[in-house]
């Protein structure tokens, strides 16, 4: 059932708002208490909204590999199981790594986790960049690196490295569009 912090207290004003029913048998001591709505969660604090044209850009068959369209199905498919490597990786330190973020309430979301682990195995941008352009820090990212690596592999993503040195700047990118 439920579970309760130690030492918990209920002040008399909640106490009394408490749905009680009392049963027609004994309902002094014999009652019911009306199960409670539990309260909506907040939304994450860490959400950050990345720029579409951006995103747009980033997805971009020449960078990634792949058709945007292969790359949104991958996306729909492998959400579920990035809440999986996260509990994996609970069950194999026995805590949450410092740095580490639950996929839930993690600064970047699905698509873009799965993005920078395309494009970074792909080669095409630096681990820096992409850790600017998605307003995280680079350990972070790296963290969710390992994660979408895996992903990459459980579905049997085959990428090939783009020739050349990975972009360190947003211009080089955009130029390499544009060839």
């Amino acid at each position: 059932m439920g579970s309760y912090r130690l030492g918990s207290t209920v002040t008399a004003a909640e106490f009394q708002a408490l749905p009680i029913t009392p049963d027609a048998f004994h309902g002094d001591w014999n009652y019911t208490l009306a199960p409670v709505p539990p309260r909506p969660r907040p939304a994450p604090a860490t959400a950050r909204r990345i720029d579409p044209a951006l995103t747009k850009m980033l997805s971009d068959p020449a960078l990634t590999g792949m058709p945007r369209s292969d790359f949104e199905r991958l996306v729909a498919v492998s959400e579920p199981y990035w809440d999986a490597l996260a509990e994996a990786a609970f069950q194999r330190r026995f805590h949450r790594p410092r740095s580490y973020l639950h996929p839930q309430t993690s600064s970047v979301d699905h698509y873009h986790r799965l993005l920078a682990a395309l494009l970074r195995r792909r080669r095409a941008i630096t681990s820096t960049l992409l850790a600017q352009l998605l307003g995280v820090t680079r350990t972070n990212l790296s963290n969710q690196f390992q994660d979408g690596h895996r992903l990459l592999d459980l579905h049997r993503i085959a990428v090939t490295p783009m020739h050349g040195p990975p972009a360190r700047t947003l211009e080089q990118p955009r130029v390499r569009l544009q060839d």
